[in-house]
């Protein structure tokens, strides 16, 4: 990490350690600087290790309910919003080498996670996308995945799509949980 960010990173922690600002706000406020997107193409072993079990799939199903988790004390929340243009895909989401569940559609999933460091993945089944974040307690982190229309061929009637996942502000993924549907899941036997 370069000098004059380690330096602002302590500048700015340091401000809000006297301002008396909770390190809630500041957990919400630097978590887009705290995410750090993995390679674009990692081995199985580095997918796994953030994803879980490939093998692992999900019956998915919505449901219009828009309640916040409980707060638990010394714990962080995250939040994984799906924006999709295709309603079809399912799309795993993993944290620390487990699902956590799947969404599908426009819809979203929490979980309640421990402070530190994790490595966060969405996978459709055929594309994987990564990130990591650094959780405090009492802080709230969304992120939004995504698949898009990448490219379309009339001449072949082909369309691909690319798969997509990043860290949003606080006010931004408060706005798309609003506007979408919790994501219920169980696992497919």
């Amino acid at each position: 990490m370069p000098a004059r960010r380690i330096r602002n990173i302590c500048i700015v922690f340091f401000c809000f350690a006297l301002t008396g600002i909770s390190a809630t706000l500041l957990a919400q406020t630097s978590a887009a600087s705290q995410v750090l997107t993995a390679q674009a193409a990692p081995t199985n072993w580095q997918a796994e290790s953030s994803c879980g079990d490939f093998s692992v799939n999900f019956k998915v199903s919505a449901v219009d309910d828009n309640s916040a988790p409980a707060v638990v004390a010394g714990k962080a929340r995250m939040y994984v919003v799906n924006d999709a243009d295709s309603p079809s895909w399912t799309i795993r989401v993993g944290m620390d080498g487990k699902w956590l569940g799947a969404n599908k559609g426009r819809t979203y999933l929490y979980s309640v996670v421990d402070p530190g460091v994790h490595h966060v993945c969405i996978s459709n089944g055929g594309e994987n996308s990564f990130a990591s974040f650094t959780a405090l307690p009492g802080g709230v982190y969304y992120f939004r995945s995504r698949s898009r229309i990448a490219s379309y061929s009339e001449m072949y009637e082909t369309v691909t799509y690319s798969l997509d996942f990043s860290p949003i502000d606080a006010d931004e993924g408060a706005y798309l949980v609003a506007m979408s549907d919790h994501s219920l899941f169980k696992i497919k036997k």
